[in-house]
């Protein structure tokens, strides 16, 4: 599946793919209190960073995942980065962060909800996996909004060497709900 001129819009946002155009942008936005509750580190230099589009770039040219950048719709300012990965797999895992100051506006509900509603038209799934850390009370809440059920619950060390404990959502793909209401 050919992603890389895929446009995703919300009420106010819109979902472009990675490119090299948002390098800076990235590099600036994702700070230590942006990764606090995140695997991932902050980069240290622009290179880390240009390595992380060049390794999107790839998984989205082989169609194995689905890395977008986050846009104020009316004025394309940069707000972060999200998508989907493994998208080929029974269970696509979803991912974002937004930069600070684009926090607390509901723009991450907006995002997974349209990822998953691409996700539902676009992939063959039975869920969507959402990893958060338990203590990332206001990225729980998506999932929640959304109907999502946590499935596991496991440690696992962050790439600066803490323990995130990990409450792994799924987010049961509804047009297979449908159809088997359909069907049964």
């Amino acid at each position: 599946m050919d992603c890389r001129s895929e446009r995703l819009m919300t009420t106010n946002l819109l979902l472009v793919p990675v490119s090299g155009k948002y390098e800076q942008a990235i590099f600036s936005s994702f700070t230590e209190e942006v990764a606090k509750y995140m695997i991932a580190r902050v980069p240290c230099c622009i290179e880390e960073t240009f390595l992380f589009i060049e390794t999107s770039l790839a998984e989205l040219s082989t169609g194995n995942a689905l890395p977008m950048v986050i846009l104020e719709k009316e004025t394309e300012i940069f707000l972060g980065c999200a998508g989907l990965y493994q998208i080929q797999d029974p269970y696509p895992e979803l991912g974002i962060w937004l930069k600070v100051d684009a926090q607390g506006k509901g723009y991450g509900f907006q995002v997974v909800e349209a990822l998953v509603r691409w996700a539902e038209k676009h992939l063959n799934f039975r869920a969507l996996l959402y990893p958060v850390d338990e203590r990332n009370a206001a990225s729980r809440r998506i999932p929640d909004k959304l109907g999502a059920t946590v499935a596991k619950k496991y440690p696992i060390a962050d790439e600066k060497g803490n323990i995130l404990n990990v409450l792994e959502y799924r987010i049961v793909n509804r047009r297979l709900d449908k159809e088997k209401v359909m069907v049964g």
